[in-house]
């Protein structure tokens, strides 16, 4: 079997745990003898392939444009959603003047006004950005979903979740397919700490992209005059940077920063 990997355009440039599971995920299926390809093109040739599988339901506007060329060469589509819907969090926690307009736009008009918003910011504009302007967000997902010829959750959790908010899904095939640990890089019981770690020993620690959804912020605030080191593994992305400038200036003497690391 011959399998191209595809998802978002800055999949390597600004890495997060979709990346993982796609080269993890990879490298597993090409040790049992399936052929791997790994591409972030928006419109490739497929000639040579079996299926595609797309990663990331998310942020949807690569993955449509990827989805839409796979069916234009009538390729089988595996989708692993990775879905995690941002509304929940945009409503509670966002501060200024971005918190008021999350809590005053209903979720799908919000999620349009970041990819606006990241549009003008960051010169994010291609077929897929100006698809979100003309059809929505939502209506793009759904798109994705209708796609696919079965999709891979994480759990059943998250499945039950992409059917609330895409009823579409509830007619879709699905295998459940949990998060794998490596084991050979992580065996703790056989690990000895190097001596410069040996300081951090019994650390609170803290492995993340450094942003507002995975929360690094109030953890600092929580841990602020507890006697235990704090050390954040990981680094913001480019949409991220004054929140991480946000952590700084709260930051105890307890709180070490490592960057973002290798695996190893």
């Amino acid at each position: 079997m011959r399998v191209l990997f595809q998802s978002r355009v800055s999949l390597f440039s600004v890495p997060g745990g979709d990346t993982i599971q796609v080269a993890k995920t990879a490298e597993a299926l090409r040790a049992v003898g399936v052929e791997c390809g790994i591409s972030t093109e928006l419109e490739p040739d497929l000639s040579k392939w079996d299926l595609v599988h797309l990663f990331n339901l998310t942020r949807p506007q690569d993955v449509y444009l990827q989805a839409r060329n796979v069916a234009r060469q009538h390729k089988p589509i595996a989708l692993s959603t990775i879905y995690l819907a941002g509304s929940d969090y945009d409503r509670s926690s966002r501060s200024g003047f971005v918190g008021l307009v999350s809590r005053g736009l209903p979720p799908n008009a919000f999620e349009y006004a970041k990819v606006l918003a990241r549009g003008i910011a960051n010169g994010e504009w291609h077929d897929g950005t100006r698809a979100i302007l003309r059809h929505g967000f939502h209506n793009l997902q759904n798109e994705i979903i209708r796609l696919s010829s079965v999709l891979l959750p994480n759990s059943h959790s998250e499945m039950q979740r992409v059917i609330r908010d895409f009823p579409v899904a509830s007619k879709s095939k699905f295998v459940v397919v949990p998060n794998a640990v490596d084991d050979s890089t992580f065996h703790s019981e056989t690990d000895a700490i190097p001596e410069e770690l040996e300081r951090f020993r019994g650390a609170v620690l803290c492995v993340a992209g450094i942003g507002h959804r995975k929360n690094q912020l109030r953890l600092v605030r929580a841990l602020k005059g507890v006697d235990f080191p704090l050390v954040l593994v990981g680094q913001p992305s480019p949409n991220a940077l004054r929140y991480y400038q946000e952590i700084k200036r709260e930051c105890g003497p307890n709180v070490h920063f490592a960057g973002q690391i290798r695996h190893e």
